[in-house]
């Protein structure tokens, strides 16, 4: 007799019970493995069942991302002997921290045979002791916002040297204009203690006018 999903007989389709994939339900006509299915088969992105011993045990090709080995040798190797080992342990690091956290995980890394990739992957647990990861590219948006912060880097760079100059601009002129106005001042009080007995009204006047507009002018410089 063919092999039949329990969901088919009672209902339920308890997944880790059968020690059948939930990947693989499809192929038994369970309607929640069809819908997984679906789901999967219009994904771009990579996605992984592996278990805490770290041992894949379905794989589903995204659109965008293709696996790093054919499926058919991924499906049961270790991820300690797919690619890189470092690479490999920090999966199942994850992988565990998320099936006994029930937290999702989040991981960007590039891969040595793909460096040119960058690639995000979340983890989720889906049961006690197996894992969910999707994979996807975000090389366009990782470049995008690598070369965004480049670009917001060069022109702060940019205002901070244009304010440098103008800081030093600002304080060249300053000097500039009190040496004449400090003349200004100097002069007035000397025409003010050599000739203000002989000035008239209106010259002392326009002497006060005179320094005054000095003063003013220091004070604003």
């Amino acid at each position: 007799m063919a092999a039949t999903c329990p969901v088919l007989i009672s209902g339920k389709c308890p997944y880790q019970a059968t020690g059948v994939c939930p990947m693989r339900h499809a192929e038994l006509g369970c309607p929640a493995g069809l819908r997984l299915q679906a789901w999967t088969a219009a994904t771009p992105d990579l996605i992984c069942l592996i278990d805490r011993e770290g041992y894949y045990r379905d794989v589903v090709p995204g659109i965008e991302v293709p696996p790093i080995m054919p499926i058919t040798e991924l499906i049961g190797a270790h991820a300690s002997k797919v690619g890189d080992p470092e690479l490999g342990r920090l999966t199942i690091e994850k992988a565990r921290f998320a099936m006994d956290t029930r937290e999702v995980v989040e991981w960007q890394y590039r891969h040595p045979e793909r460096p040119a990739v960058q690639y995000e992957a979340r983890f989720a647990a889906s049961g006690p002791d197996e894992c969910l990861i999707v994979i996807r590219d975000i090389t366009v948006g990782h470049d995008y916002r690598h070369a965004l912060e480049k670009a917001v880097k060069r022109r702060t760079a940019e205002l901070q040297r244009s304010n440098d100059e103008l800081r030093q601009f600002a304080y060249a002129a300053s000097h500039d204009l009190r040496e004449p106005l400090g003349k200004i001042k100097a002069f007035g009080a000397r025409l003010e203690d050599r000739y203000g007995d002989v000035l008239d009204g209106r010259g002392v006047e326009y002497l006060n006018v005179m320094t005054g507009a000095a003063d003013r002018m220091m004070g604003l410089i």
